[in-house]
């Protein structure tokens, strides 16, 4: 009791300036008798004072609506500028993909020429004599280098397909073992060129159904790269079969790919960083490797390391397991 008593006359002391004008009275001491009205300078609060003090709910809530209609708008037109922004770009894809289609036509159609010229001097060469020793040689060159380029711009041409997954695969009883011995054999000179030695393993009769001109465009893209990023040094490439999938596998011993690159290197005119004195390009390759594995239901994997050199994995399904044609 005298414990409560003291506390109480403590608090009525130090009430009055506590509770200064205009301020609530303590709960406590609001409705147990206590007349605050007795403390100098105090005014009873009443309830017109106590609702004059605090907002009315109707103003909080119009400018709550106010800063929503404000943000409303400003969403509004945020959206109409990228929607601009997304239909500029697309016109400009389209355009870029048309420009594209129509180069490679422009360039592939002399070739034709060429690769009929070539066939014509090859079978006269053949007939004659005493031929000079080199010109066979020379002109198989040619025609087989001038076809790959007739492939290639083909294959460009189907930019638009590939990306829209409408490319259509004609599919052949196929030697996997036998093309990627011919891609070798065509990149031999280069290599040579880049001071690369080509270390082959592959396993043969390695058959399946697929697109003969697919599967000379994947390994030519996985070889060019290799050398392109591993100058002077080896570059491995091997042909495996494990049950009802065929491996394509390619490494090099380059410059490698960081992490960050791997995620974007199998998309569109996208390439990883260039090393000085490489050829250009237009970052197609890997992107059109990838779709044309997935229209055979294919995949490719990439593991790399800075420095060290980068492996490229080419799985596809076989099929059927039959003696190619």
């Amino acid at each position: 009791m005298v414990r409560s008593a003291t506390v109480r006359s403590v608090a009525t002391f130090w009430l009055p300036f506590l509770t200064a004008p205009g301020l609530p009275v303590p709960e406590e001491f609001a409705h147990d008798g206590t007349n605050c009205a007795s403390f100098p300078g105090r005014e009873p609060m009443t309830s017109q004072t106590a609702d004059a003090a605090a907002p009315t709910p109707a103003s909080t809530l119009g400018d709550e609506l106010d800063n929503l209609r404000a943000e409303v708008q400003r969403l509004r037109l945020e959206y109409g500028t990228a929607l601009q922004t997304i239909r500029d770009l697309s016109a400009a894809v389209a355009a870029r993909d048309e420009f594209i289609s129509i180069v490679a036509h422009e360039l592939r159609n002399p070739m034709g020429a060429i690769v009929v010229s070539a066939s014509n001097m090859i079978y006269k060469a053949e007939r004659e004599q005493d031929p000079p020793p080199w010109i066979k040689p020379c002109l198989s060159t040619l025609e087989r280098q001038t076809r790959t380029f007739v492939r290639r711009a083909t294959t460009l041409l189907d930019v638009k397909r590939l990306a829209t997954g409408d490319f259509h695969v004609d599919r052949d009883i196929v030697s996997l073992s036998d093309v990627v011995s011919d891609v070798v054999r065509d990149l031999s000179a280069e290599a040579e060129r880049a001071r690369c030695e080509l270390r082959l393993s592959i396993e043969p009769g390695v058959v399946g159904t697929w697109d003969r001109v697919a599967l000379e465009q994947i390994t030519m893209n996985l070889m060019s790269n290799a050398i392109k990023y591993g100058a002077g040094r080896p570059v491995e490439t091997s042909v495996t079969c494990t049950g009802k999938d065929a491996t394509i596998e390619v490494r090099d011993y380059g410059a490698g790919i960081s992490e960050d690159e791997r995620s974007r290197i199998f998309e569109r005119f996208e390439r990883a960083v260039v090393p000085r004195g490489s050829k250009p390009g237009f970052g197609l390759g890997l992107w059109i490797t990838r779709q044309l594995l997935v229209a055979h239901r294919g995949e490719i994997t990439v593991e790399s390391r800075p420095g060290v050199g980068s492996v490229f994995t080419a799985s596809l399904p076989r099929v059927i397991h039959e003696t190619p044609r």
